[in-house]
């Protein structure tokens, strides 16, 4: 009775960490990464608050970033008063708010994007200012889209500056995101994580692969029992039969 209660919680043992190795390998949908990576979020903000507190205006972005193969949607946002806070609450602020599809391999769809201005400043920038000076929002789905933002945002101070209701800012800011060895590859999220996602998996699968390791150690034992006990009984049966 005591081997039969030992073999099963070995068994259950062993499907306990075979479930954990499969949540290991098969992750739930995770949410679209953001456009631009941390440091250069960071440097935006940086640039941002410096422009904001010449113009008495503050700048943001927001950006709503749909990849159908990741699943949830995700938010690149930020703004002079830091990273994943808008400018709303201050008194006079424009902000480039913008959405960002990236279709399914499987899909006829074309990736797509769009973006906007929003001001509380009557005579502020307008989203055709900022298609004028150059800057379009197909470029977010294209080769390199961090950088695209990047220089869209940080134009708002300058757009500002022309509609006259800001002075204008004392020198222009660097707006070079992305180092010259860098490789943008035009899909939203981090590069390390696009660069680095297949030594990630692989370490997702080595993990996978000790747990169930592991668990064939838990349950070999139970495995080896059985066997033994087999050859017990059939000794058993051989003596009884020669005793007879």
């Amino acid at each position: 009775m005591r081997a039969a209660s030992a073999r099963a919680a070995a068994l259950a043992a062993f499907l306990s960490v075979l479930s954990v190795a499969m949540a290991v390998v098969v992750a739930s949908p995770a949410a679209a990464l953001p456009v631009l990576e941390r440091a250069d979020a960071e440097e935006l903000v940086t640039l941002l608050a410096e422009a904001a507190e010449e113009q008495d205006v503050c700048y943001g972005w927001r950006i709503e970033v749909n990849d159908e193969e990741r699943g949830l949607p995700g938010w690149d946002e930020g703004s002079n008063l830091g990273l994943n806070r808008g400018p709303e609450s201050c008194a006079r602020f424009v902000q480039l708010v913008g959405r960002v599809r990236f279709t399914a391999e499987s899909s006829e769809s074309e990736d797509s994007a769009s973006w906007r201005l929003e001001t509380n400043i009557p005579a502020g920038p307008r989203t055709p200012d900022l298609e004028r000076a150059g800057y379009s929002a197909d470029a977010l789905v294209g080769p390199r889209d961090d950088v695209a933002l990047f220089n869209a945002t940080l134009a708002l101070p300058l757009l500002t500056a022309e509609a006259g209701v800001a002075p204008a800012i004392t020198a222009e800011p660097d707006a070079q995101p992305v180092a010259p060895g860098d490789m943008p590859t035009g899909r939203s999220g981090s590069d390390w994580l696009r660069q680095n996602g297949e030594v990630l998996a692989l370490g997702g699968f080595v993990a996978a692969a000790g747990l169930c390791w592991a668990g064939y150690g838990v349950v070999k034992p139970y495995f080896e029992g059985q066997h033994t006990n087999g050859r017990q009984d059939e000794q058993d049966g051989e003596e009884s039969t020669e005793d007879t």
